[in-house]
């Protein structure tokens, strides 16, 4: 490696040696207090005759890292370099350790700022951060082996301490890092190409992100733990359904929750908070979206805006014969993990099971013909059948007097028939959603005494002040006209 002091080959001698005179008090002001920019600061080396190092001003300030902690930083105000001096900076980076140049030398940020502030938080501002050791006393990151790593820290063998931190880098890998040199260059090069004042020993550190291992739905109890607990840390747990919290949860003693699933109580969509601590800081939190109940839930949704439907299990789904193409969408904390196959009449033209999630999708040519569809899901809680029953075009119209009142009913033989066999799995059929015409004829006086939409299999008309005699019931869905006649007494 080569040592600051090596002449660069745009400088002459003269020039070159004031150049790495300057780098050196620079590096001196930094190491030798945690506010290098102090009032007053220790140097042995006076500023040397090139102009390259501007006098910033700087006002102090805090930011929040993403544990609520606070940092302390400070904002340039003024004193930044010229574009001559970040020239002279880029050319001594490149032609003295062969680095690959990435950003300009400017005073508005050094390298803890980008190896630790930027490498947590997204974010386009530029600030100077002299001491980076909450990121790690905290809890935020915690301390790997090197092949790890996602900040590295550069220090002074002889004493680990946060001013003895001359130096943090980003890992892109075992052989590339990325660092800001002081308020030099931002560039990339090997783990020991770095200047030596930056020390020789090294430290690997991680963003600390646990997440929570255990079941999204339990029928009877399930375990809840974090997929790593490095030494040091310990975790609490919290639960969102109050219920749930002071009468199902246990926690045990080596760190995991277990949680029972209520006879008499269904949870759904409650969060679990996992709280980690370390050095008595609140490192982070975990979290995950749980159910727990027995039997299976399920919703579903026509990917047709002609025909939506949001049903829960176990209501049989009625599908609209003449919608080609048309999509079903099922949503399941049972699907997630189960087993799941299907069958019947009709041919799915796509099938898409995410077990991860726990989502269908199937959707099917439009057919004239009444048919059904099988979905058979084997889970924890047991084996269910999810079933689609395609509407037939062949309905039949029923009437009948209950005192005053005219019964009228419609239905599809056929896909009655389906569901009357499937109801034999245990299975619960929903009423058919249909729209049709209603129309009520007086025959003896040629006149309609009643018109009206119908949204539903069935309907009740009060007859009372109607002349006695034959009407004529007639009933329309589509391209389809039943009627009927009736004696009204």
């Amino acid at each position: 490696m080569m040592g600051i002091d090596k002449v660069t080959s745009s400088l002459d001698a003269e020039k070159s040696a004031k150049f790495a005179a300057s780098i050196r008090e620079a590096a001196t002001k930094m190491k030798a207090y945690p506010d290098i920019f102090g009032i007053s600061y220790r140097t042995g080396v006076k500023k040397s005759g090139i102009s390259l190092l501007s006098n910033p001003v700087y006002n102090d300030a805090t930011r929040t890292i993403p544990n609520g902690y606070l940092v302390y930083i400070k904002e340039l105000v003024s004193g930044d370099f010229s574009s001559s001096e970040k020239k002279n900076y880029k050319n001594w980076a490149i032609n003295v350790y062969k680095v690959e140049f990435v950003e300009d030398a400017t005073y508005t940020y050094n390298c803890h700022f980008y190896g630790w502030y930027m490498q947590s938080i997204h974010t386009s501002e530029r600030l100077w951060l002299n001491n980076p050791s909450i990121y790690w006393e905290s809890g935020l990151y915690y301390e790997v082996p090197e092949k790890e790593g996602e900040v590295v820290l550069y220090y002074d063998s002889s004493d680990f301490w946060y001013y003895k931190c001359w130096h943090s880098a980003r890992r892109i890998n075992s052989n590339q890092y990325v660092s800001k040199w002081g308020p030099g260059c931002l560039v990339k090069h090997t783990p020991t190409n770095v200047p030596e004042e930056y020390g020789k020993s090294r430290k690997y550190y991680k963003r600390y992100s646990p997440t929570i291992d255990g079941p999204l739905l339990t029928s009877s109890s399930g375990t809840y733990s974090i997929d790593l607990l490095p030494p040091g840390y310990s975790v609490t747990w919290s639960l969102s359904d109050s219920y749930y919290a002071q009468n199902c949860m246990t926690v045990d003693a080596n760190g995991s929750c277990t949680i029972t699933c209520a006879s008499n109580r269904d949870m759904d969509n409650a969060t679990l908070t996992a709280t980690l601590h370390y050095n008595g800081h609140v490192a982070t939190t975990a979290t995950k979206t749980i159910h727990a109940y027995s039997g299976f839930k399920a919703t579903y949704d026509w990917t047709d805006p002609n025909n939506k439907q949001s049903l829960d299990y176990p209501y049989i789904i009625y599908r609209q014969s003449s919608h080609k193409g048309q999509g079903l969408n099922i949503n399941s904390p049972n699907l997630i993990n189960a087993t799941v196959t299907y069958d019947g009449d009709m041919v799915p033209t796509r099938w898409v099971y995410d077990n991860y999630n726990g989502y269908i999708n199937v959707s099917f040519d439009s057919d004239t013909r009444a048919q059904a569809f099988v979905i058979t899901v084997n889970c924890e809680a047991g084996e269910y059948r999810i079933i689609v029953l395609n509407q037939a075009r062949s309905y039949s119209l029923s009437t009948g007097m209950d005192g005053d009142n005219l019964n009228v009913s419609i239905g599809n033989e056929n896909s009655d028939a389906l569901a009357q066999k499937y109801s034999s799995v245990g299975v619960q059929a929903s009423a058919e959603e249909l729209e049709w015409t209603l129309e009520v004829y007086d025959t003896v006086n040629s006149r309609m005494v009643y018109s009206g939409k119908v949204m539903s299999t069935e309907t009740s008309i009060n007859t009372s002040g109607w002349t006695p005699g034959i009407y004529v019931v007639r009933a329309t869905l589509g391209d389809n006209a039943l009627s009927k006649k009736i004696l009204i007494k």
